[in-house]
């Protein structure tokens, strides 16, 4: 009776039901799985990115570059004179009206671009000499010392040694390096002097009959300032002396500022970009060409075989008829990506065993074309981003996501900054 009692007390015990702890075990599982997969899809994410933008920067800053100069150049075994016209490198007075930080972007792409064609040129032409043809500082006239030392080391640092057989001759001065005429300031001109070497000198082109005469017509314009004139003046009528010393020697003469010239007769060519006529002006601290008084006593002192100038930055490639001889002069282009012209050029002398000069025109890569591809895969590299943190990972915790889409951004900007500074510099 007792044992009846005590089996119909005691309650019934509650059947265990596991489907829950199954769910959430599952879930758990599902959880750990999708945690996994986002690992290796976001390590999938960032491989695929850093591929792409290693091989863009490895192609715009190496391969685009080496494809326009060897696109028109081919290999001589001649003795080569590869000529830059108005590098003309930004300072940070040249777009007064910028903010501080969008000027030193820009410097930073302008002497990258200056870089980058610089090493290319010397390592596919291998020239025996760099001619730079003046205009090598956007405001060297102007600067202090203590600017202009900084200035002058930037310089060697873009335009640095590469070619250890090549010499650099780099003593032609432009306006915008020491003024221009009865304006020219004297502690730039002989500041210039010093540190580049003389304004006015001659040098022989080893292996060859050709001698290159530089010409400071800056100086020599320079009515106001007999001991600065005099200088060019003195130079010019000893280089004449010198006409029946050699008579095989040929003559390259190279003037920062053009020759005079009737710009309705002496047409530039169709080498030119702009189809305007060359321009006759004057301004503050420029003049485009010389008078027709000082080119006349230029000629006839040094007697040219041609002559190279710089200065206008466009092409342009005329004859001057003078005491019975035809005198081709060539203004090259600017080899700067910011000097108004679209396609930026070097100019390349080549002088064979014969003596025979010929000369061309180096491409250079087009100037906006790597900035733009870097500009459209900075925005789909975002969106990619973007769309693999709110999409794949979903909206639910959308402002952890949203950080966490910018974290992975970060380190996706460090990364590249990372891969530009390796290839650039």
């Amino acid at each position: 009776m007792s044992t009846l009692n005590y089996r119909s007390s005691k309650q019934a015990l509650p059947i265990y039901n596991d489907d829950k702890q199954q769910r959430l075990s599952v879930k758990q599982n599902n959880n750990l799985n999708l945690l996994k997969s986002n690992k290796n899809t976001i390590l999938y994410l960032y491989t695929l990115i850093v591929i792409t933008w290693l091989y863009t920067i490895k192609y715009f800053e190496v391969n685009f570059v080496n494809n326009a100069i060897t696109s028109s150049y081919k290999d001589q075994d001649t003795t080569k004179l590869l000529v830059f016209g108005d590098v003309q490198i930004m300072d940070k007075h040249s777009y007064p009206n910028r903010p501080y930080l969008i000027n030193k972007i820009t410097q930073l792409i302008l002497d990258n671009y200056h870089r980058k064609n610089w090493i290319s040129s010397q390592n596919i032409i291998k020239p025996q000499y760099n001619v730079f043809m003046g205009d090598l500082f956007d405001g060297g006239r102007y600067w202090d010392n203590n600017y202009w030392f900084s200035e002058f080391e930037r310089f060697h640092k873009i335009f640095k040694k590469v070619n250890v057989y090549a010499k650099n001759l780099l003593n032609l001065p432009g306006n915008h390096d020491i003024g221009f005429g009865d304006t020219i300031l004297k502690d730039s001109f002989y500041r210039f002097n010093k540190f580049f070497g003389n304004t006015n000198s001659r040098i022989e082109i080893k292996g060859t009959n050709y001698v290159i005469y530089t010409i400071d017509s800056i100086a020599l314009s320079d009515s106001q300032a007999p001991e600065i004139q005099n200088l060019s003046i003195d130079y010019l009528n000893e280089v004449k002396k010198y006409h029946n010393v050699n008579p095989l020697e040929k003559r390259i003469l190279l003037t920062h500022v053009p020759l005079f010239r009737d710009p309705n007769t002496q047409v530039c060519g169709a080498l030119r970009e702009s189809k305007k006529p060359f321009p006759i002006v004057k301004g503050n601290q420029y003049q485009t060409v010389i008078s027709s008084e000082l080119t006349d006593m230029i000629l006839d002192s040094i007697n040219p075989d041609l002559v190279l100038s710089g200065d206008d930055h466009d092409y342009c490639e005329i004859i001057h008829s003078f005491n019975n001889k035809e005198i081709k002069e060539i203004t090259t282009k600017s080899a700067a990506m910011n000097m108004g012209i679209q396609y930026p050029q070097l100019t390349l002398l080549t002088i064979d065993g014969k003596d025979t000069l010929t000369y061309s025109q180096i491409n250079l890569h087009t100037p906006y074309v790597p900035l733009l591809v870097y500009g459209i895969l900075s925005v789909l590299s975002v969106l990619y981003l973007y769309f693999y943190t709110f999409r794949i990972e979903g909206n639910d915790y959308r402002k952890k996501n949203m950080k966490l889409f910018f974290y992975r951004l970060m380190i996706l900007s460090v990364i590249v900054l990372y891969l530009v500074y390796r290839t650039i510099l």
